[in-house]
């Protein structure tokens, strides 16, 4: 008896977990795996189609293989396909999304009819019961039936700030289309100063851009630089920091490894393994007052940048062409962002722009989505959308082990969730899960 399997989205999640189900033993036969995305494009995520080399990874090559038996896997494939690059290295996004690709293209070649690849727009999911499994809706009225289904549809992306949020008066990041003719501007907003934001920078500068940038962002940070972990110590944390009881506690014990090293970074590199442990221990009121008081200093020391990414950066703020705001947003509209500064309660600041960047992230409230699909799912109530608004709610209705949400959705439920790393344990939790119920 033949199993069928619908992956919803293509990109790193989706891909990984299709992988993963069929390399399964138990699968090896009888499992037929359709991954069904809209772009058409199976393997890299939109971060990995990025419009130039300039965009690059902000974790070394060594580790992001997309399997966790096997961390290094992404650099023996750059070896093996000519690009002699170092372990240490931070390689470009659009690379390690060929890599991506070629692990689908591979496996759609040695597996034949076992991995359907179907480019289309889910838009809603019908449970029929154990029995019959689900059926999956799509945008030109078709549907795909599927004993079990993952919804990995990526990151709910946001369309714009203030209340004109659906307005083009901001471009997205990652589309090659938003940097044409940018050396003949002058002026450039940046809503956001995430790894995002960096990437957009450089890939402006390699353009040839000449002119200034405003950078808005709420708290007004960059993220801080990789080290050389080398010429640190390794970090030494207590038995029970993985359940502080509050975020105050949290920070302290991060502040007091973090003096002992030296640096933050190896504090960060220990707690990996126990965060979403951590998360998930947090009551519901810690978790608010940590997303108010200690998110924006986290982020910055958890998600690094290549130092001399942070030099170019630093050396455009000296120079007196980049400017960085802390503050929010009200409105961008017409080349003319108003801007109300953070503490400040005066007139807001007109901040005049001839190309805006939206790089604040994805859209974690999931009752504000435009996705069809999202919306279908909380009006069927197979998904909530999670009170801290950061994705979908633990409490949510899936049928597990045969509907699974994977990937950025998670995080309400885990926090760290959009990580190469979690993201490709996640996988192989979930097509263990499935293997499992299907077997």
């Amino acid at each position: 008896m033949t199993r069928s399997v619908a992956v919803i989205g293509g990109g790193f999640s989706g891909a990984l977990v299709a992988l993963n189900i069929l390399a399964h033993p138990a699968l090896q036969k009888g499992v037929v795996v359709t991954i069904i995305d809209p772009r058409g494009t199976f393997g890299p995520g939109l971060a990995y189609t990025v419009p130039s080399d300039r965009f690059k990874l902000n974790v070394r090559a060594q580790a992001m293989g997309a399997f966790p038996h096997d961390p290094a896997g992404f650099l023996q494939w750059l070896r093996s396909h000519g690009h002699n690059f170092g372990g240490e290295e931070f390689v470009s996004r659009r690379l390690y999304g060929l890599y991506l690709q070629d692990l689908v293209s591979g496996a759609s070649a040695s597996r034949g009819d076992a991995l359907q690849l179907v480019q289309g727009e889910a838009v809603g999911i019908a449970d029929l019961g154990a029995e019959r499994g689900f059926s999956i809706r799509l945008a030109d009225s078709s549907s795909i039936a599927a004993d079990a289904c993952i919804v990995a549809i990526g990151n709910v992306m946001r369309k714009g700030v203030g209340p004109r949020a659906g307005a083009p008066a901001l471009l997205a990041p990652y589309d090659p289309g938003s940097y044409t003719g940018i050396r003949d501007c002058s002026t450039i907003l940046i809503v956001g100063s995430s790894l995002t934001a960096v990437d957009v920078i450089l890939e402006c500068e390699g353009l040839g851009f000449s002119g200034h940038y405003s950078v808005v962002s709420r708290h007004g940070r960059f993220p801080l630089p990789h080290e050389d972990l080398s010429l640190l110590p390794a970090a030494e944390l207590p038995p029970a920091w993985d359940t502080p009881g509050t975020a105050r506690n949290l920070l302290k014990i991060v502040r007091r490894a973090s003096r002992r090293c030296g640096s933050s970074q190896p504090v960060f590199i220990a707690m990996r393994e126990g965060t979403q442990r951590m998360w998930q221990g947090l009551p519901m009121s810690e978790k608010r007052a940590f997303l108010r008081h200690v998110r924006p200093f986290w982020d910055i020391h958890r998600h690094r940048v290549p130092a001399e990414h942070l030099e170019a950066i630093h050396q455009l703020q000296a120079a007196g062409r980049l400017a960085l705001f802390a503050g929010r947003v009200i409105q961008a509209k017409e080349g003319i962002a108003e801007v109300a500064l953070r503490g400040s309660t005066a007139t807001p600041t007109v901040l005049p722009f001839q190309r805006g960047f939206l790089c604040i992230g994805p859209e974690g409230d999931l009752s504000r989505s435009a996705s069809p699909l999202v919306k279908d799912l909380i009006d069927s109530g197979l998904l909530k959308a999670g009170p801290l608004a950061l994705g979908a709610s633990p409490e949510c209705s899936l049928r597990e082990p045969r509907l699974f949400v994977v990937g950025p959705l998670q995080r309400e439920a885990l926090w760290e969730s959009t990580a190469v790393q979690e993201l490709r344990e996640r996988a192989h939790h979930v097509a263990q899960r499935i293997a499992e119920a299907l077997s």
